[in-house]
């Protein structure tokens, strides 16, 4: 499940679907003919057009062209200094990662506090003191089949729920969701102004994100963060303000 509805909202879902295959909890745009895509896919993040202003954020998962490639993960391990942690996963997304210290709430820098094997999905301290428990917060490639599976892939190697409709569930109005579509190497806090990412972006385009404007994220404000995630609730919490062309939801 890639999102949670909270608090009441309302969804249309008599919207086309347009070019793009997303994830439920991304956020949508229109293109130029009124069809569902990937909010951020205009040629750049400050292109004036369609599909780079948000609408609403999408029910459910239309994936028709590849299997999902990647997906987030957050856990805690206890760091061992100079000794590699083995992580939940492997093949973990370069740049991807957020490791923050559990007792001081502090995020970590990466080959000065730690280093991070991506290939094999380890952790080993370099400057983290022995017996302290860190978070990690990362996105890792869906590298055989059973993880594929279980994330509702199926054996055609695609899921696509608009299959039968041809139509795309978006939820535009007020209301509170749960995703876990968002940038992970982000840190939260309860109150971030929410942004969404530009195709442009290393994680691609249409993930919650409270990075600041730029090239890769787009300068419409939808909402702020309700919720941290967690490593027992590893959701991003999001109250749905609708797009702003400004900084404050």
């Amino acid at each position: 499940m890639a999102l949670k509805v909270i608090t009441p909202s309302f969804n249309t879902g008599g919207t086309g679907v347009g070019a793009n295959d997303y994830r439920s909890g991304m956020v949508a745009a229109l293109d130029a003919n009124g069809l569902a895509v990937l909010a951020g896919t205009e040629a750049t993040a400050t292109t004036n057009g369609p599909m780079n202003k948000a609408v609403g954020i999408f029910g459910e998962d239309r994936i028709t062209q590849t299997l999902q490639q990647t997906t987030q993960a957050f856990e805690e391990v206890t760091v061992t200094s100079g000794v590699a942690v083995a992580l939940a996963h492997n093949a973990i997304v370069s740049g991807s990662q957020l490791v923050v210290r559990k007792d001081t709430n502090q995020p970590q820098v990466v080959n000065v506090d730690y280093t991070m094997d991506f290939v094999n999905g380890t952790l080993t301290s370099v400057d983290i003191p022995s017996g302290t428990v860190v978070q990690v917060t990362y996105t890792f490639q869906l590298n055989n089949q059973s993880e594929k599976d279980f994330r509702g892939v199926n054996f055609k190697g695609s899921v696509d729920e608009t299959a039968g409709s041809h139509k795309a569930t978006i939820w535009k109005g007020y209301g509170e969701f749960d995703t876990d579509q968002f940038v992970t190497s982000q840190s939260y806090a309860v109150g971030d102004i929410l942004r969404y990412t530009h195709s442009s972006h290393p994680m691609g385009a249409g993930l919650f994100t409270n990075e600041a404007a730029g090239s890769t994220v787009v300068a419409i404000a939808v909402g702020r963060c309700r919720k941290v995630p967690t490593a027992a609730d590893p959701f991003l919490g999001v109250e749905w303000l609708g797009p702003k062309a400004d900084a404050t939801p």
